[in-house]
């Protein structure tokens, strides 16, 4: 996902360095009680718990208690952001106060927290409408970055699950269209992979998924946790 904080703590999750002083968790922790001022500083440390929480799910699942205690940690803070974020878009005057990544960042995190057992309604939809408004503001801004081909693929994923197949190719097609145009490289493969990955859920057709990772191994300059991704992709659909 594109993440709303600081690249050090990005770093420190992807280095596995999540917990303990100075890991990912206790830095965006103090960042965020010593910049809480205003709700949208709630959403850097919204991030990074839920990368730490994916990043130990996995563990988790396999029945490492450690692993299943943070998650349950990362989760029982995760649920008042949450909260506040599914009811905050509604208020008036903060459409024009939250940017197009923003948005994304909290779109994401909604949608993934629907599916979380025992969630009450209406994440889904507040996680549109968080999706719909960063798309309006994406497509008014330079080209060049990844949030358009974002918020497409999380609408795409969205109306998939509402049943809503025309939207679906909608966006679908409009992530394809931004894809190539994404000058960061490692956000052009991941969006590529994000497509790969996603074409299984709407057709049976194997070889589009497999030209779309091609086309994400084949971006150059793309760093080793992108490739290492992408490998795991390619063995996620099969290819």
């Amino acid at each position: 996902m594109a993440h709303e904080k600081q690249p050090d703590i990005g770093r420190k999750i992807y280095e596995m360095k999540h917990w303990g002083k100075g890991g990912a968790i206790s830095d965006g922790r103090i960042r965020y009680e010593l910049s809480s001022r205003y709700p949208s500083d709630k959403i850097p440390w919204m991030s990074t718990l839920y990368s730490v929480f994916t990043h130990e799910y996995l563990s988790a699942k396999r029945g490492n208690p450690l692993a299943l205690a943070r998650c349950l940690w990362c989760l029982r803070h995760l649920a008042p952001l949450s909260s506040f974020f599914k009811e905050y878009l509604g208020q008036e005057g903060v459409k024009e106060h939250i940017s197009a990544d923003q948005c994304d960042v909290v779109a994401r995190i909604l949608y993934r927290w629907s599916r979380v057992p025992l969630v009450r309604p209406g994440y889904v939809a507040s996680a549109r409408a968080y999706a719909l408004v960063g798309r309006d503001k994406a497509m008014q801004q330079s080209s060049g970055g990844p949030t358009w081909a974002n918020l497409s693929m999380t609408l795409a994923q969205i109306n998939l699950d509402l049943e809503e197949p025309a939207l679906v190719g909608l966006y679908l097609a409009e992530a394809i269209e931004q894809a190539p145009g994404i000058v960061s490289a490692n956000q052009r493969s991941r969006v590529l992979r994000d497509i790969a990955l996603f074409l299984p859920k709407v057709s049976a057709d194997t070889e589009r998924a497999r030209e779309f990772m091609d086309a994400a191994d084949a971006v150059p300059g793309i760093d080793p946790d992108v490739r290492f991704k992408n490998v795991a992709a390619r063995r996620q659909l099969g290819l």
